[in-house]
């Protein structure tokens, strides 16, 4: 049985959604956050990005179980972690809301774990930075930098430049004035 929250009722969105009309692709963490209130809190709207994962967070724990969410090596060589176990998890009434909602950040610190742990394998790396709007979710950015540091990774989080989308513009212009300055003589 699907969970109502997984189904969509209008089968022109439906169709739209399977065929990708106006349904873009995305990796992004926060995304994941948003159909996850979705489906463990019921929210259809809201008022401003961020708030249906704020929500999240404030019915979730640091504790409790989880599905654990395969890593797949995409063709281009990236890892990318598989929601679906999530969906069918956390779409399970049988739980209380609360426990869904700590499974949801409970099993994205520990993919990232996971994920930090095969890069270290594969290039001997141990500093992870954590950054992304994702980490203003207090509860996620303490699990993983947490889960990290038992790990024996080096652990950066942002201080004066902010996780979210004003570090990416930060960013892009840093990027953009270096490439204009030209390559640095060594």
């Amino acid at each position: 049985m699907v969970h109502p929250a997984l189904a969509v009722p209008d089968p022109i969105v439906r169709e739209a959604w399977s065929r990708g009309v106006n349904a873009p692709q995305s990796s992004a963490a926060g995304r994941v956050f948003d159909a996850m209130a979705a489906i463990v809190l019921g929210v259809a709207e809201t008022s401003f990005e961020g708030q249906a994962p704020m929500w999240l967070e404030a019915r979730a724990s640091a504790a409790g179980e989880f599905p654990a969410l395969p890593i797949v090596v995409d063709a281009e060589g990236l890892p990318r972690i598989d929601w679906s176990p999530l969906l069918e998890w956390c779409g399970d009434d049988g739980r209380s809301v609360e426990a869904r909602a700590s499974a949801v950040h409970l099993a994205l610190a520990d993919a990232i774990c996971r994920v930090a742990e095969d890069e270290r394998a594969r290039s001997g790396a141990a500093i992870v930075g954590l950054t992304g709007g994702v980490f203003q979710n207090r509860l996620l950015a303490g699990l993983a930098h947490a889960g990290l540091e038992r790990r024996g990774f080096r652990v950066l989080l942002p201080e004066r430049i902010p996780c979210n989308d004003g570090g990416l513009s930060y960013g892009q212009v840093a990027e953009f004035l270096g490439r204009q300055a030209g390559p640095v003589a060594h």
